[in-house]
């Protein structure tokens, strides 16, 4: 293909550059005449992750997960198609403050938000189930809301855990997003623990605990930045 050749020759224009402790990620567009692709460009700090994240995509890619294709990989980058959506990491800070702007005494997440949540859940339950592994990497930026489908991205710190440490996690993520601790957040995760317990049937006692254990690690991370 013409334009991933023109990627090579470095005739690309970086559109956005966006947030990654371990790796540089880059929206870019490659142009060739009329032909315009954006891709996300992954540049690797190490090659064995890059085998890491390419290994678990094609394994995923082969079970019709909802994935981010590849496009084309040179020396320690990956390139991937572009997926034009809203991360889920977005779209939880907007309806909480649409819903918690409204009047009255009672602020309760509504239908839309919950879904998608589920929907999350539900990705990771079809990886525990067909992989044995933990996606592990629960940052809501990793998921993807396109067209009302939930894509996964980043797939290189994928491990042999269970499944409530992946639960755990997001559970704790989505509570400590600023604003933290909030009764529209509790209310999010009662919903989601009800479904857990009794959807996928998971053992709330131990995603509790593992919930628990990541909120001790994001308190020590956050004091070490102040």
């Amino acid at each position: 293909m013409r334009l991933i050749k023109n990627y090579e020759a470095g005739t690309y224009e970086v559109i956005r550059q966006f947030k990654s402790k371990k790796n540089r990620v880059r929206l870019i567009k490659i142009s060739d005449g009329e032909q315009v692709l954006e891709l996300i460009e992954k540049k690797f700090a190490k090659t064995e992750s890059l085998e890491n994240e390419l290994a678990m995509l094609k394994r995923l890619s082969d079970m019709d997960f909802s994935v981010a294709p590849c496009r084309g990989r040179f020396d320690r980058v990956l390139l991937y198609e572009y997926l034009e959506g809203v991360t889920l990491c977005e779209k939880l800070e907007v309806a909480e403050a649409q819903e918690t702007s409204r009047s009255g005494d009672t602020v309760m997440p509504g239908k839309e938000i919950i879904d998608l949540f589920k929907k999350t859940i539900d990705w990771l339950n079809r990886l525990h189930q067909k992989t044995g592994l933990a996606f592990y990497d629960i940052n809501l930026r990793n998921f993807i809301i396109r067209d009302g489908t939930v894509y996964a991205i980043d797939y290189e710190d994928f491990q042999a855990l269970t499944a409530a440490v992946d639960y755990g996690r997001l559970l704790a993520f989505t509570l400590t997003y600023r604003p933290s601790f909030t009764q529209w957040k509790k209310a999010l995760i009662s919903e989601l623990e009800d479904y857990l317990k009794n959807q996928i049937k998971a053992d709330l006692d131990e995603i509790r605990l593992e919930k628990e254990k990541e909120l001790v690690r994001i308190k020590k991370r956050r004091a070490k930045l102040v």
